[in-house]
């Protein structure tokens, strides 16, 4: 059965949105200084805060210490370790909630395609279906195709009832859903015959339809030949010189040509991360977040929800070279990193899913030198975030710590990287439900 389940969430991740096919790095640590187990011990229980609950409709005052962390920073970035863990999921729809009716955040934008998503909030108001109803096939499939991913875009749905609506996007290039498989090209095209461009008239413009069509439809193979790649560069310049100038625009997604500069920059990124040597992902979706914060939700207080592998700041992936950055990096970039507060996800024990695999890898064993052993000893969900005291930081900074994909890291990211960890103790793995989350033509 299991198998039978397996195969679905595989035709799910080629036919959705987005999903992780990097190939992690090996990770070499450096050796440190490793505090003794019971100034670890010490540091945890003066700085840590016990979760009453991880339950999206609990009260908010075992939140407070994470209030108090994230202060006025009108960025918040949730990441997780690892895409199958329901608990994570389900935590994080509860600081949604928190952040929004406690904290007056404004925004949720989600690791998923950015046409995919703007297309789900047109059809959302042009028709009046949810955004969740909408999601299966357009975001990606751990997300929009369980019961723990469809909490936070419930809750947004829920939220449209009241006096301060959550406003909800996606941030991604493109990455395989319907609407940018089906959609994406035949907008693209009349967007331009509609102000007059000469580009689709221009020799090439089919290879790049071509072309593009298949990057926006996440198939890699097969790889188009030297000459059509070379017409799809250079058609992809001259979208750029055109829709990226600066011109009057009023940035309603599918009618701007901010928008549109936005989505063939995705494709080109698309283009180098399929068949060329650098993977633009992730700066390209970092820029993506920029344009959405400076143009459709600019002064709003915004929460990113993505994997920690790209919510990181400081995040090193080397296959893609020196030049690459993460998503993370690439906001605090942007935005400084006095604006940006970053909360990891961690777990201590049992299997959890990464949805590709018939046997779910299961949490390494935990070591006094980590961090996720002395926040076990909690006995309960907990958060802790970068204390103020130098001593405290040596001693956090100096324990190993699960980053992403349940990789033991050391020395940590924690100060610089993310400023904040939540810990669910035992993991509670979720595969997608294709048969309860249809695609909706």
């Amino acid at each position: 059965m299991r198998k039978l389940i397996l195969a679905a969430a595989v035709a799910a991740a080629l036919a959705s949105c987005s999903s992780d096919s990097r190939v992690a790095p090996s990770v070499t640590t450096q050796p440190t200084a490793q505090p003794t187990t019971q100034a670890a011990a010490q540091v945890v229980r003066t700085h840590a805060s016990v979760l009453r609950s991880i339950e999206p409709d609990a009260d908010f005052a075992d939140l407070e210490a994470f209030g108090r962390a994230v202060g006025d920073r009108p960025i918040v970035i949730l990441g997780e370790s690892t895409h199958g863990d329901g608990d994570i999921f389900k935590l994080k729809a509860r600081l949604v909630r928190y952040l929004h009716e406690a904290k007056g955040f404004d925004v949720l934008l989600m690791e998923s395609g950015l046409f995919d998503t703007a297309r789900m909030r047109e059809r959302h108001a042009a028709e009046g279906k949810s955004l969740s109803a909408l999601a299966p096939g357009r975001m990606f499939f751990m997300y929009s195709k369980t019961d723990d991913g469809q909490r936070a875009l419930k809750y947004v749905d829920a939220s449209e009832s009241g006096a301060k609506p959550m406003q909800f996007m996606g941030f991604d290039i493109s990455m395989g859903g319907d609407a940018s498989s089906k959609e994406l090209m035949p907008m693209l095209a009349a967007f331009l015959k509609a102000r007059s461009s000469e580009i689709p008239l221009s020799a090439g413009w089919d290879t790049y339809q071509s072309v593009g069509g298949q990057i926006a439809a996440l198939r890699g193979t097969p790889r188009p030949d030297d000459a059509k790649l070379a017409a799809f560069r250079r058609v992809s310049a001259s979208l750029d010189a055109e829709l990226c100038a600066a011109q009057s625009d009023d940035f309603q997604f599918t009618r701007s040509a901010g928008f549109w500069c936005r989505i063939t920059r995705s494709l080109a990124a698309g283009s180098d991360r399929f068949w060329g040597t650098v993977d633009l992902r992730d700066r390209t979706a970092g820029d993506n977040v920029k344009w959405l914060l400076d143009h459709h939700f600019a002064g709003k207080k915004v929460v990113l929800w993505m994997h920690s592998f790209h919510g990181i700041n400081g995040q090193l992936f080397p296959p893609s070279g020196p030049t690459w950055v993460s998503m993370g990096t690439r906001i605090v970039e942007h935005a400084g990193a006095d604006k940006v507060f970053m909360a990891h996800f961690t777990l201590g024990e049992g299997p959890f899913d990464n949805y590709l695999t018939t046997t779910p890898p299961s949490v390494p064993a935990l070591a006094p030198g980590m961090l996720e052993y002395h926040l076990a000893g909690l006995n309960a969900p907990s958060f802790i975030a970068w204390p103020d005291d130098a001593a405290a930081r040596s001693t956090l900074h100096n324990l190993s710590v699960f980053e992403p994909d349940i990789r033991v890291i050391s020395p940590n990211h924690f100060g610089a990287g993310y400023q904040g960890v939540f810990f669910i103790p035992k993991t509670r793995p979720v595969l997608p439900d294709a048969d309860k989350y249809p695609l909706i033509p």
